[in-house]
């Protein structure tokens, strides 16, 4: 790394990018041409893809280097790197926390592989697909820095979504300076996305000081009995930023309308893994019988009832298509009171975990709580940021969420600059 850095120092010089000779990882949800691309999964097994993606296409425009890609959840669906055919991935800090609990902590997912290689400092930085918070919460669990940007800001060409109105390809590093670099070279218009706004993109690395000065905080997450939380309300009081609190109309409506939305649009998006054209093939002539092995074999139980959800939803007989069209009404309604909220401020800062600890015996009980928090950033498209603040009294990171205005990347990156200038690094090994 110290070389790479050496490197990187005499490109300057060159005329060439920060980011030349930096290694990158990627997420085995973005394709990269004549390199597998599995999505983890028995259906896409040794497909390989034919093209790169316009983010990978943009990385090696900057001269940098793709280290490898990583493990995920199956088909990206999971929130702790659980629903791998391959491997469960545990956070880089499992050493210290089996010191005091003996229990393993898994690091989130489902971009869980690529936050718990950054935080061994395998690489400097990583990308991958966030739809629900599958790269705010890893970096939580890790230490690290995640940003979500604004739905729009990054190309998404050549990513599989299973989510496509909800998924955005995000970044994954230790330092501000690192994600804002990457920040500037990924973002922008793309011609074969038409998602995509033709705003201009700033230099993010040479922003160092917030426009505004005030956060919203939303009454029920009030400093309380949660010692994490109210110490990271408390610094980032100290370095003088001012929190007040707001409410937002429909927030008990939010988790419905990402699951209802999310089963939908999952429903959809994996109707093309038929066994035809690509994908496991099974030796059968009834469609019907070869559907069925297909989902039966192909796809892990979280996968199945995503897509049975949908289906359901979907019922031209149950008459159910309702809950569909209420879901996006309530989906835009909310967007419109958050950015109301949170106008000429610096964003809405929550937490990002409703708990400490991510181990095997609560993923076995618990599947949609787990992203209340980070849903919020998703359903409105708004950007937001995973700041981490320090180590709770179990040995595992924590940190705080902050969600910006629309295409206000600037603000976010330096509030998480100014913090980290107080607050220091946090790595799980003394190097």
């Amino acid at each position: 790394m110290k070389l790479t850095r050496s490197l990187s120092k005499l490109y300057r010089y060159s005329r060439l990018p920060y980011t030349a000779s930096i290694s990158v990882l990627v997420k085995d949800q973005i394709s990269i041409k004549n390199m597998k691309y599995e999505l983890i999964s028995l259906n896409l097994c040794n497909y390989s893809c034919k093209y790169n993606s316009e983010v990978i296409l943009r990385i090696f425009n900057s001269k940098s280097i793709i280290s490898g890609k990583t493990n995920m959840d199956e088909f990206g669906i999971g929130f702790s790197s659980g629903n791998s055919i391959r491997a469960i991935t545990f956070t880089s800090w499992s050493i210290y926390s089996l010191k005091l609990l003996k229990l393993l902590t898994l690091s989130g997912g489902s971009s869980g592989n690529c936050a718990a290689a950054l935080s061994l400092i395998t690489t400097l930085l990583a990308i991958g697909s966030d739809t629900g918070g599958s790269i705010r919460q890893p970096a939580n669990y890790n230490g690290l820095i995640g940003l979500k940007p604004t739905y729009g800001r990054c190309s998404r060409w050549g990513l599989v979504a299973y989510s496509p109105s909800l998924e955005q390809i995000g970044i994954m590093s230790r330092t501000t300076s690192d994600c804002s670099y990457l920040s500037s070279i990924l973002f922008g218009k793309d011609n074969k996305d038409w998602n995509t706004f033709n705003i201009p993109v700033p230099k993010y690395q040479l922003y160092n000081n917030c426009h505004e000065n005030e956060l919203m905080i939303l009454r029920k997450h009030s400093p309380c009995l949660n010692t994490d939380w109210t110490y990271g309300l408390s610094l980032i009081n100290r370095i003088g930023i001012n929190i007040t609190e707001g409410k937002l109309s429909n927030i008990a409506v939010i988790l419905p309308a990402y699951c209802v939305l999310t089963s939908v649009e999952c429903f959809s998006s994996l109707s093309r893994y038929n066994g035809i054209r690509y994908g496991l093939r099974f030796k059968e002539n009834n469609p019907f019988l070869l559907y069925k092995k297909i989902r039966s074999v192909g796809y892990n139980p979280d996968i199945r009832r995503k897509l049975m959800t949908g289906i359901y939803i979907l019922s031209s007989k149950l008459n159910n298509f309702k809950l569909y069209s209420k879901a996006l009404k309530y989906r835009f309604i909310t967007k419109s009171n958050l950015i109301t909220l949170i106008k000429n401020k610096i964003g809405l800062i929550t937490p990002v975990i409703p708990h400490v600890n991510l181990g095997i015996n609560y993923i076995r009980t618990n599947t949609f709580n787990h992203d209340i928090y980070t849903i919020l950033s998703n359903i409105t498209g708004l950007p937001s940021i995973t700041i981490p603040l320090g180590i709770n009294k179990n040995s595992i990171p924590f940190g705080v969420q902050v969600i910006g205005n629309p295409f206000d990347e600037v603000n976010l990156l330096s509030l998480c600059k100014h913090i980290q200038e107080v607050n220091g690094l946090i790595i799980p090994f003394d190097w």
